[in-house]
């Protein structure tokens, strides 16, 4: 009887032992809990950095080469009440642009997975990117002050969500905290 009981205490002993020593060299990858918490970071950074931009206002100087013509707009872009949600990965957010004395209120929705790329471009190149200059090619234009693009470009190549920064660095922060909230989202493919 004792030398039964001393077989199953051993052999319990041999099982635990054993699984201990297993556990103990086994490195789990818990990143599945982390990704989450770190897509909800990035989101809220996202979110609190838009939030924090407020209006940005310049000047566009559009110039014909052909005739001499030169023309300033001036606008201001707004955007406000920005929500990023984890759980449906959507950016949401309203946008008030200015052209002269006109305003245009829109709300956007933004899904997050179906961004293939940010990017931070000058004012120019997105007005280039855009097509507003296709119809005419003599001409170039110019910001006062210098304004920084973070684009989300989907799908199509005009399919973009352009937010302003009177910042470089401001812009490459954000678009580098973004590109990390599209990639937990499953996108930029």
């Amino acid at each position: 009887m004792i030398a039964k009981r001393l077989t199953w205490l051993s052999l319990a002993i041999v099982i635990i032992g054993g699984t201990l020593l297993i556990w103990h060299n086994y490195d789990p990858d818990f990143s599945f809990f982390d990704s989450k918490s770190s897509l909800k970071e990035s989101l809220k950074e996202v979110q609190d950095g838009l939030n924090r931009v407020g209006s940005v206002g310049y000047t566009l100087n559009f110039h014909n080469s052909g005739t001499g013509e030169d023309k300033t707009v001036p606008s201001r872009l707004e955007i406000s009440q920005v929500s990023a949600d984890p759980n449906s990965c959507f950016l949401i957010y309203e946008q008030r642009a200015y052209s002269n004395t006109a305003h245009h209120d829109t709300g956007y929705v933004i899904e997050l997975k179906s961004v293939r790329k940010v990017d931070v471009v000058t004012i120019e190149q997105e007005v280039k990117n855009s097509g507003v200059l296709i119809d005419h090619p003599g001409f170039t234009v110019q910001s006062t002050p210098p304004v920084f693009v973070v684009e989300t470009l989907k799908g199509e190549m005009n399919d973009r969500n352009a937010f302003l920064f009177l910042n470089r660095e401001q812009a490459e922060k954000m678009a580098k905290t973004m590109t990390k909230a599209v990639e937990g989202c499953g996108g930029g493919k």
